[in-house]
Protein backbone atom coordinates (compact mmCIF):
# COMPACT_ATOMS: atom_id res chain seq x y z
CA UNK A 1 0.00 0.00 0.00
CA UNK A 2 2.92 2.35 0.77
CA UNK A 3 4.33 1.89 -2.73
CA UNK A 4 0.97 2.77 -4.33
CA UNK A 5 0.60 5.80 -2.08
CA UNK A 6 4.04 7.05 -3.19
CA UNK A 7 3.19 6.44 -6.85
CA UNK A 8 -0.13 8.27 -6.46
CA UNK A 9 1.64 11.30 -4.95
CA UNK A 10 4.20 11.34 -7.78
CA UNK A 11 1.63 10.99 -10.55
CA UNK A 12 -2.12 10.90 -9.73
CA UNK A 13 -2.87 9.86 -13.35
CA UNK A 14 -0.54 6.83 -13.47
CA UNK A 15 -1.64 3.50 -14.95
CA UNK A 16 -1.13 0.59 -12.51
CA UNK A 17 -1.07 -3.17 -13.13
CA UNK A 18 -1.07 -5.62 -10.19
CA UNK A 19 -0.70 -9.40 -10.49
CA UNK A 20 -1.96 -11.67 -7.71
CA UNK A 21 -1.66 -15.41 -7.15
CA UNK A 22 -2.34 -15.78 -3.41
CA UNK A 23 -5.57 -15.16 -1.49
CA UNK A 24 -3.70 -12.66 0.71
CA UNK A 25 -2.72 -10.56 -2.31
CA UNK A 26 -6.27 -10.71 -3.65
CA UNK A 27 -7.54 -9.46 -0.27
CA UNK A 28 -5.02 -6.59 -0.40
CA UNK A 29 -6.19 -5.85 -3.92
CA UNK A 30 -9.73 -5.33 -2.61
CA UNK A 31 -8.36 -2.83 -0.09
CA UNK A 32 -6.51 -0.99 -2.88
CA UNK A 33 -9.71 -0.80 -4.96
CA UNK A 34 -11.58 0.67 -1.99
CA UNK A 35 -8.83 3.14 -1.04
CA UNK A 36 -7.62 4.82 -4.21
CA UNK A 37 -9.71 6.86 -6.63
CA UNK A 38 -9.46 5.20 -10.02
CA UNK A 39 -10.94 4.85 -13.45
CA UNK A 40 -10.64 2.39 -16.33
CA UNK A 41 -10.34 -0.49 -13.88
CA UNK A 42 -10.25 -4.02 -15.22
CA UNK A 43 -9.83 -7.29 -13.35
CA UNK A 44 -9.01 -10.55 -15.12
CA UNK A 45 -8.55 -14.06 -13.83
CA UNK A 46 -6.55 -16.38 -16.05
CA UNK A 47 -6.27 -20.14 -15.79
CA UNK A 48 -3.58 -22.10 -17.61
CA UNK A 49 -3.15 -25.84 -18.04
CA UNK A 50 -0.02 -27.71 -19.02
CA UNK A 51 -0.39 -30.87 -21.06
CA UNK A 52 1.67 -33.81 -19.90
CA UNK A 53 2.01 -37.03 -21.78
CA UNK A 54 1.17 -40.25 -19.97
CA UNK A 55 1.69 -43.30 -22.18
CA UNK A 56 -0.42 -42.58 -25.27
CA UNK A 57 -2.57 -39.91 -23.53
CA UNK A 58 -2.09 -36.16 -23.26
CA UNK A 59 -3.49 -35.01 -19.92
CA UNK A 60 -4.07 -31.33 -19.10
CA UNK A 61 -2.94 -30.39 -15.59
CA UNK A 62 -4.29 -27.13 -14.23
CA UNK A 63 -1.92 -24.50 -12.82
CA UNK A 64 -2.90 -21.97 -10.16
CA UNK A 65 -5.04 -19.07 -11.45
CA UNK A 66 -3.52 -15.62 -11.83
CA UNK A 67 -5.43 -12.40 -11.16
CA UNK A 68 -4.49 -9.27 -13.11
CA UNK A 69 -5.89 -5.91 -12.05
CA UNK A 70 -5.22 -2.72 -13.97
CA UNK A 71 -6.48 0.80 -13.36
CA UNK A 72 -5.59 4.45 -13.77
CA UNK A 73 -5.34 6.68 -10.74
CA UNK A 74 -7.86 9.54 -10.73
CA UNK A 75 -6.83 12.80 -9.07
CA UNK A 76 -9.24 14.05 -6.39
CA UNK A 77 -7.15 16.66 -4.56
CA UNK A 78 -7.19 14.68 -1.30
CA UNK A 79 -4.84 12.01 0.01
CA UNK A 80 -6.49 8.60 -0.54
CA UNK A 81 -4.91 7.29 2.67
CA UNK A 82 -6.90 9.89 4.66
CA UNK A 83 -10.07 8.39 3.18
CA UNK A 84 -8.87 4.88 4.03
CA UNK A 85 -8.31 5.84 7.67
CA UNK A 86 -11.79 7.35 7.90
CA UNK A 87 -13.31 4.26 6.29
CA UNK A 88 -11.57 1.96 8.80
CA UNK A 89 -12.72 4.14 11.71
CA UNK A 90 -16.30 4.17 10.44
CA UNK A 91 -16.24 0.41 9.79
CA UNK A 92 -15.82 -0.15 13.52
CA UNK A 93 -18.97 1.86 14.22
CA UNK A 94 -21.33 0.63 11.49
CA UNK A 95 -24.05 -1.94 11.74
CA UNK A 96 -22.51 -5.22 10.69
CA UNK A 97 -24.19 -7.24 13.42
CA UNK A 98 -27.50 -9.04 13.46
CA UNK A 99 -30.61 -6.90 12.94
CA UNK A 100 -28.51 -3.77 12.27
CA UNK A 101 -26.73 -3.81 15.64
CA UNK A 102 -23.75 -1.51 15.95
CA UNK A 103 -20.46 -3.38 16.28
CA UNK A 104 -17.40 -1.84 18.02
Amino acid sequence: MDILQTLYRKNPHMRIVINAISMETIAELKEVLDTFPMEEEEILQMQVSRVKKLLSYHLPQAENPVWICSFTFRETGTDPMDNAKKTKQNAGETGNGKNGEVQR
